[in-house]
């Protein structure tokens, strides 16, 4: 590719992206309306599965994770 091609390679990118990045959004990824027929209903009982609502989901707290010191046993702080 000639460096001509490279220039026009690299402004339509710079275009696609500055689009991208005015007209972006968190995308949701919970949507109950297109989960209502996914899944299988359950052998026997004939009823499917329900899944959590989609206010329910977004509201949940996120995981803690918490990391905490390790030390080795010939560095331990007094007391540790």
């Amino acid at each position: 590719m000639s460096v001509l091609g490279h220039v026009r390679a690299l402004g339509a990118l710079l275009v696609a992206s500055s689009v991208c990045a005015q007209t972006s959004r968190v995308p949701t990824v919970w949507d109950e309306n297109a989960l209502a027929d996914w899944p299988a209903p359950i052998a026997g009982l004939n009823v499917r599965p329900g899944f959590f609502k989609q206010h329910e989901y977004y509201s949940l707290a996120g995981d803690n994770f918490r990391s905490y010191p390790v030390y080795h046993s010939d560095r331990e702080p007094p007391g540790y």
